[in-house]
């Protein structure tokens, strides 16, 4: 009897004392330096002046400290930097600009009505879905403002499946 309980307390005490060890929540890993290309597919808000070319790509680089993100692009054909920030979860990594410069342009683009404007970033979100390995998709949303004299004439929305590559 007095073999059984000196088990008895053992196995309690064992069981008792085991470490138990968290495990830290899993984020899409994304940080690194990415080439992304975008296909333009519009949601046009103002068909005055579309820009609508088939495909724009840009570099993507991406700091991660755990679920933070920053990261800077800067896109073909057009000049300056957009600088974002965001979060990452174990789904998704989503950036929201949070710094548009004002290069960040392209000037003299001809109208179909023969106007010309300068197109200017107005705003702008990338979400990342899947990584696998060296690639990635998401979608790269963009608000681009039609400007005459520094006036806005016009606005363009695209929603754009993207794929990304290091």
């Amino acid at each position: 009897m007095k073999r059984v309980c000196l088990l008895v307390v053992l196995l309690a005490v064992s069981v008792s004392c085991k470490k138990t060890t968290a495990t830290a929540p899993t984020v899409l890993q994304v940080g690194g330096n990415w080439t992304a290309t975008a296909t333009r597919q519009a949601s046009v808000v103002d068909t005055a002046c579309p820009i609508i070319p088939a495909s724009v790509t840009y570099s993507l680089q991406i700091t991660q400290n755990g679920s933070d993100l920053t990261a800077t692009a800067s896109a073909s054909g057009f000049r300056g930097v957009i600088t974002y920030t965001g979060t990452s979860n174990a789904t998704a990594a989503t950036l929201s600009a949070t710094n548009i410069t004002s290069q960040a342009t392209t000037p003299n683009h001809t109208c179909p009505d023969g106007t010309v404007v300068t197109v200017q970033v107005g705003t702008a979100a990338i979400t990342i879905n899947a990584v696998n390995g060296n690639t990635a998709t998401g979608t790269d949303s963009t608000r681009y403002n039609n400007l005459v004299a520094g006036a806005q004439v016009s606005t363009q929305n695209y929603n754009n499946p993207m794929t990304l590559s290091k």
